[in-house]
C-alpha cells in the first residue's frame, strides 16, 4: 500500500493510429491501481490525434487527466522531457501511445519501489507484439539476466555505459531522478537512456522480470528493438552509431560531474568502440586480435560473441576479395 506517494503517467503522442491510441489509453484507464494524473504532450500531430484524446476524455469523464499540444515537432526526446516536466507524481511512469498495458502494471511496480526506497528507476519485461496485436513468434530482448529467484534485480553503472538496456515504456521514476534528468537533459542521446543511465550511476536502477506490458513492433516506430545485424556492412553501421551514442554518453557523465569512476570507464568503453569499427573499417584482423588484448577486461559476456563475429566477418570479407 502506498504511503501517501502520488502517481503520474507521461504519455507523448505523435500522428498516433487511433486503433494503436484507444488501446492504450483503455489499458491506462482500467489499471487495478489509478494513477492521480495523466500527462499527454502531443508532438505537433495537426492530424486529430489531439481532437481524438480530447473527446476520449470527456466521454470517459478523466477529470485528472491532461493534454496539452506543441505547435512544432520536437521530437520524441524533447517531448518526453517536456511531459516529464509537466508531471507532480512521486513516482511518474513513461507511457508510449502505442503500447497495452497490463491491467496490473501500475500497481505492481508502485508496490516494488514503495517497499525499496533505493530504487530510483524500475524497469519491467514485455512481450513483443506485432501491428495486428499478435504475439511475436521470436521476443528480442535488450537484458537477459542470469535466472534468480528475486523479485527484482539491480543494475549496475557498467552495464548502462555499455548500452542502454530498458525502454522508456517499462520504467517508472522517483521524483528526484526527475529533477536530475530535467537539469542535466540532453537532445543528443533518448531521454530513457539518460534516466537509466542517471539511477545506475547512483545505484538506484533496477529491473523486474515480470512481463507488464505488451511492446507494439511496427513500421511507426519512433525507436525500436533490431536483431542482431550479420553482415560486416550492418555492423560497421551499427556500431558507428554505438560509438556516436557513446560519446554522448561520456560528455553526459563528465557533466553531471560527480562520478568520475564511471566517467573514466566509460572513455575506457568508448576507445574499445572506437577500435571495433576501424577494425571492421580496414578488414584488419590484427587490429581485432589487439582489441581482446587490450580490452578484455571489460568485455561483458554478450559483447564476446559480438566480438567473436566480428572476427569472423572480417575473415568472411577479406577471403572473398
Amino acid at each position: 500500500m502506498l504511503k501517501g506517494q502520488t502517481i503520474s503517467i507521461a504519455i507523448t503522442t505523435y500522428k498516433s493510429l487511433p486503433g494503436y491510441l484507444y488501446s492504450q489509453l483503455d489499458s491506462i484507464r482500467h489499471q487495478t491501481l489509478l494513477p492521480d494524473e495523466v500527462v499527454i504532450v502531443d508532438d505537433g500531430s495537426h492530424d486529430g490525434t489531439v481532437e481524438k484524446i480530447e473527446k476520449y476524455i470527456l466521454m470517459y469523464e478523466l477529470k485528472n487527466w491532461r493534454i496539452y499540444s506543441q505547435d512544432e515537432n520536437t521530437g520524441y526526446r524533447t517531448a518526453f522531457k517536456t511531459a516529464i516536466g509537466k508531471c507532480s507524481g512521486d513516482f511518474i511512469f513513461l507511457c508510449d501511445h502505442d503500447d497495452i498495458w497490463s491491467t496490473e502494471k501500475v500497481k505492481i511496480m508502485t508496490a516494488i519501489m514503495d517497499r525499496n526506497p533505493d530504487i530510483l528507476v524500475l524497469c519491467s519485461g514485455y512481450k513483443m507484439i506485432d501491428s495486428e496485436g499478435n504475439e511475436c513468434p521470436k521476443q528480442l530482448k535488450l537484458f537477459s539476466p542470469e535466472k534468480h529467484n528475486c523479485e527484482f534485480i539491480m543494475v549496475n553503472a557498467e552495464t548502462i555505459i555499455r548500452g542502454n538496456r530498458f525502454q522508456g515504456c517499462s520504467s517508472v521514476i522517483r521524483r528526484e531522478i526527475k529533477d536530475t534528468f530535467l537539469k542535466y537533459f540532453s537532445e543528443s542521446f533518448p531521454h530513457d537512456y539518460q534516466i537509466n543511465l542517471l539511477a545506475s550511476l547512483r545505484k538506484g536502477l533496477a529491473f523486474t522480470e515480470q512481463e507488464l506490458l505488451l511492446y507494439r513492433i511496427h513500421n511507426g516506430n519512433a525507436i525500436g528493438i533490431s536483431g542482431r545485424t550479420s553482415s560486416l556492412e550492418r555492423r560497421l553501421q551499427r556500431y558507428a552509431e554505438q560509438l556516436a551514442e557513446c560519446r554522448e554518453v561520456c560528455s553526459f557523465i563528465n557533466k553531471a560531474g560527480v562520478y568520475p569512476a564511471y566517467y573514466k570507464y566509460s572513455m575506457h568503453w568508448a576507445e574499445y568502440m572506437s577500435m571495433r569499427v576501424k577494425a571492421l573499417e580496414k578488414k584488419d584482423f590484427s587490429l581485432w586480435i589487439c582489441i581482446w588484448l587490450k580490452h578484455f577486461m571489460i568485455i561483458g559476456r554478450h559483447s564476446i560473441l559480438n566480438l567473436g563475429f566480428d572476427g569472423y566477418c572480417i575473415l568472411k570479407s577479406r577471403l572473398g576479395e
